[in-house]
This record gives C-alpha cells, structure tokens and sequence, in this order.
C-alpha cells in the first residue's frame, strides 16, 4: 500500500528545487512520478503543499504521502563504498588541501578519478564521518583527470563548494599548468590554438582544421628544458578539454613521451605509466576566501619519484 515518507532538508539540500532533490533522493522513483505526486499536492514542506519549483530551506521537513512502492534511502552512500577502496585510505601526503567545501588531492598514476575502485570512492570512505548526511548531495569530482596522469584533482565536499568552484572552472578563473615529457626537441616558448572533436566510442579526441562542432583548445606551452630528442615543459591550459594536452601536443609535432594512443614511441617501463603527465599547479583567482584559512592562491603537487628520476636522466639536474 501507500506509505508516507519524511525527509529532512540537509544544508546541502538547501536552495535547490524540491523536485531536484526529490531526484535524487529517491533513485526508485521516475521524475514523472516525483512530478505526479507534487501536482497532486501530495508533498508538503512543513505543513504548507509545495510546488515542484519550491526552493528547500535548511531544517525543513518534507513529508509525501500516496508513495505505492519501499522506498530504501542511504543517504551516507555507505553503500556505495566496495570494501576495496574503502580499506585504501587516502594518505595524509595525498591531501594537498582541504576547507571551503572542497578536498585537493595529490592523485596518483594507474588510478580512475570516478567509478569503481576510483579515487572518487576513495574519497567517499576518507569523508564518510566527516561530511554531513544529504538527500540531494554526494561529494564529487569537480573535474577529471586521465587515468594515467597524476596530480592536483579537486573534489566537493558541500553543495556550496561545489557551486562556487564550478562556476571558477566555467568562468576560467583557475590556471592549472601541467609537467609533461614531450618527444622531440622544442626550443622556444609558444601558444597551441586549436579545435578539438570528441570520438566517444574510440576514447580519442581528434584535432580537426576548422570550429564546426568542435571545441577550441588554448594551451600556453613553457620550456623548461630540452635536448636533441625530448623536451621538459610545462604547459598551462585555459581550456579542459578532454585528453586536450595529450592531442595538441601530438598534433604539434611533439607527442608525449610514451603515450602510443598519441602517436608518441611506447615507453617500456615496467609497472609505470606510460607517459609522463603530472597536473602541477593550481592558481586561483584573488577572491577566493575561506573563513579560517583567509586566501587560497596557489597549490603545487610534487612530482611522482619516478617522473623525477626520468627529469634527471634525461635533462641532469633541473629546477622548475
């Protein structure tokens, strides 16, 4: 039979749509069936009938009545979390930074940023007591990176986090610069300007001549070093296209050193990545404040031993 459910709106419930957080809240439920139940003035917020364009407040009690079917709700994602990453804490020198509704990670090469056995699982097990239970809100990537690249990632850890970081990444107000190994030798600085197309089902992105239905690319490229065959740069992007450093280098002339996928020569390390790509630094805009750690500027992840080794034999002793 019909039951009735209560739900109490979380601070990461709050300012969203009912309907949205009813979405999420009850997986089981068809939007159009969330939609049904709010057109028949089945869903109250404290007492009063709201509509689907309703705006949740903090503290509210949402109660729908003619639900017909169990409603299961896990609103800890417990689980969620397989025992397997769960048990593969994040380390303490992982976490680059963490406060304002967000946690910057150190990631390492070899591990996926979401999905299962992911550092996102990770992240859930490692924020499991830490963040308050949500109807609407799981804590997320804000961002991603290949599975074999390393370096900064940012995850939310509160809906206002991931709101106020969402709109710097769209509003382009974050520089990220990235440490790449390049095939080839390239001496001077310069600006890569191109348009990429995403092939979904072959995992690639293509760099094509002209803009239709394609996405620019901007990618500032530094020389930290080089030599005959390889060079050490760094390359700070303005656009986060997928796999985008990874195709304009190799459109360039230059492919990462090892990446194959990109026309580079495959790299026999053993146990290593095959390429070397680490997300280096993080630079914010200004305005960015936390209320107990004032401002935010700058985040640098160290570089992999590995990816350090390989600098050193190729390029002897570099600072950057």
């Amino acid at each position: 039979g019909a039951v009735k459910l209560e739900l109490t709106i979380t601070e990461n419930d709050a300012g969203r749509r009912v309907d949205r957080v009813l979405r999420k809240a009850l997986p089981q439920l068809a939007l159009s069936a969330i939609h049904r139940l709010l057109r028949k003035k089945l869903v109250k917020a404290d007492g009063k009938v709201i509509n689907a364009e309703g705006i949740t407040k903090a503290g509210q009690i949402i109660v729908i009545n003619g639900i017909d079917i169990e409603i299961d709700i896990d609103i800890d994602n417990s689980k969620k979390n397989d025992a397997l990453t769960a048990q593969k804490k994040l380390s303490q020198e992982s976490i680059l930074y963490k406060g304002g509704g967000i946690i910057i990670i150190n990631k390492e090469s070899g591990i996926t940023s979401h999905g299962k056995n992911s550092l996102e699982t990770a992240v859930l097990a490692y924020l499991k007591d830490s963040v308050q239970p949500s109807l609407s809100f799981k804590p997320g990537p804000l961002h991603r990176l290949d599975k074999e690249t390393s370096g900064i990632i940012m995850f939310s850890t509160s809906l206002d986090g991931a709101r106020t970081f969402s709109r710097y990444i769209q509003n382009k107000q974050m520089i990220k610069t990235y440490i790449t190994i390049l095939e080839g030798a390239l001496s001077d600085d310069c600006t890569w300007e191109d348009f990429l197309v995403r092939d979904k089902y072959l995992k690639k992105t293509f760099a094509v001549n002209d803009g239709i239905d394609a996405k620019n690319a901007v990618s500032h490229v530094h020389v930290i070093a080089y030599n005959r065959v390889n060079t050490l740069a760094a390359i700070q992007i303005e656009t986060g296209r997928t796999h985008q450093i990874r195709a304009c280098s190799a459109l360039h002339g230059h492919p990462l050193l090892g990446d194959v996928k990109y026309g580079g020569t495959a790299n026999n390390r053993e146990k290593k990545p095959p390429f070397f790509l680490h997300a280096y630094t993080l630079e914010f805009p200004q305005d960015i404040s936390f209320t107990s750690t004032g401002k935010l500027t700058k985040i640098t992840a160290p570089l992999p031993e590995y990816f350090l080794q390989k600098i050193k034999i190729l390029f002897g002793n570099v600072s950057f």
